[in-house]
């Protein structure tokens, strides 16, 4: 089977992936956090993340609703772009462990031990995913990067788990380009809160504070610390 790749990072290092959903409702945060893994010699057990997140029916649904303003879609529309999300690939390994100085040749410019850390915001009727090319690379060069997901409405389709572990649809919001100023408001202010709460996660992690991760990965997020 073919696949579509994404371009492939610059950076020194390969880059790892792993997804965080922390805290119960919508009140929580959702995000992709990507970062330098294992050199590609150690990489053959980990596979690469493809492009469109879980669940991926759901997003391609709200892209082609959101960003193509398809009120109703095909069937053949829809398999057409299923097989090429289906096949689109990133550099990212899902869950693959955290490098160390160790993984790689001393001759590197990067100190593993200290890496910065970088926040991605998507933007209308996208997703955590439409950033993903540009968190690789920033990854490559040894920077821990987190894909913000936003449950303002702006996002072509997100979602949440409640209290009581069902999932929870967000679709996307329809608003007027102009003269919506309080519900843009309302979303601008969300955004920042969610972006902050982003950086408590990080301070959790260098505290070595245990991280409640919702989904279910493989992920130590204990390496952070």
């Amino acid at each position: 089977t073919c696949t579509l790749n994404l371009p492939k990072p610059t950076g020194p290092y390969q880059v790892g992936v792993t997804d965080i959903m922390w805290g119960i409702n919508a009140d929580g945060n959702l995000l992709s956090l990507y970062y330098p893994t294992l050199s590609n010699n150690k990489l053959d057990r980990y596979r690469r993340k493809p492009w469109s997140p879980e669940p991926s029916q759901k997003y391609l649904e709200g892209d082609l609703k959101s960003t193509l303003m398809f009120e109703k879609t095909s069937a053949i529309e829809m398999w057409i772009s299923k097989v090429l999300l289906d096949r689109m690939r990133t550099h990212a390994y899902v869950d693959a462990p955290l490098a160390s100085d160790g993984d790689y040749s001393t001759s590197s410019h990067y100190n593993l031990k200290n890496m910065p850390v970088l926040i991605a915001s998507h933007g209308l009727t996208s997703c955590r995913a439409i950033l993903t090319t540009l968190c690789c690379e920033f990854a490559s060069y040894g920077y821990v990067v987190a894909a913000v997901e936003h449950r303002d409405g702006s996002a072509s389709y997100t979602y949440y788990i409640s209290e009581e572990g069902e999932t929870v649809d967000i679709p996307h919001e329809y608003l007027k380009t102009n003269g919506d100023y309080e519900a843009r408001n309302r979303q601008v202010n969300q955004r920042s809160n969610e972006c902050s709460k982003t950086v408590d996660i990080f301070e959790k992690l260098q505290k070595g504070e245990q991280v409640n991760n919702l989904l279910k990965t493989s992920f130590d997020l204990g390496q952070f610390k």
